[in-house]
């Protein structure tokens, strides 16, 4: 039986988020994961880390849920890779604070649209950082495995063990951070017999008394 050893929420799509001491689940994932996106103003889609030649900074700001503003706004407090602080709420119209720190005119989202889509770039283009510049990008629909208005890539819960953790550094050679691949649930579970990766996490979600 494993144990759960990171429990995390990521308010804002495609930004660090924030460790939990407890979380509430349902059929949208946990509460206030990936609450909000930013959306490119000039393209009209929803800006995702996956096409880094454009988002790459977006994975240096932390995001922390906050309450809505005196007005019932939405709103969520930016950590920058420096420390300093912003506070943005869903305003309907382009963000200067949002705008200046990834150099594109953006604004926050709390709803996706209805056939909203992602732009992501094709892994297997993007070895080095040199990659960058030349790798190809494609478009895909958010939240085919979730509900209407989310902005999950897929499904609305992100599940990942040691295991396999440790089963992608003995592959690459090298240390691997859970949080690259930003998980809500990190399971530790004991080693497999002769460095095999486990494939499944027997698991169950239980409803609040």
């Amino acid at each position: 039986m494993g144990t759960v050893r990171q429990l995390s929420r990521y308010p804002v799509k495609s930004m660090l988020g924030e460790n939990l001491d407890r979380a509430y689940v349902n059929e949208a994932g946990i509460a206030g994961d990936r609450a909000f996106a930013v959306l490119d103003c000039g393209t009209g889609k929803v800006a995702s880390a996956k096409n880094p030649r454009l988002w790459r900074d977006m994975l240096t700001v932390r995001s922390t849920l906050l309450p809505p503003d005196a007005a019932g706004a939405p709103a969520v407090r930016l950590t920058m890779a420096d420390g300093t602080t912003e506070t943005v709420t869903v305003i309907g119209h382009r963000d200067p604070a949002l705008s200046t720190l990834l150099g594109r005119d953006v604004r926050l989202l709390d709803r996706a649209a209805p056939g909203a889509t992602i732009e992501r770039m094709d892994p297997d283009q993007v070895r080095t950082d040199d990659d960058l510049s030349h790798a190809q990008t494609g478009s895909s629909m958010l939240a085919a495995g979730s509900p209407p208005g989310t902005f999950f890539d897929f499904a609305p819960l992100h599940l990942m063990t040691t295991a396999t953790l440790a089963g992608l550094a003995a592959h690459s050679g090298r240390p691997v951070d859970s949080r690259r691949f930003r998980p809500n649930i990190v399971v530790e579970v004991p080693a497999a017999p002769g460095g095999r990766r486990c494939s499944a996490v027997r698991r169950g979600v239980r409803p609040p008394a």
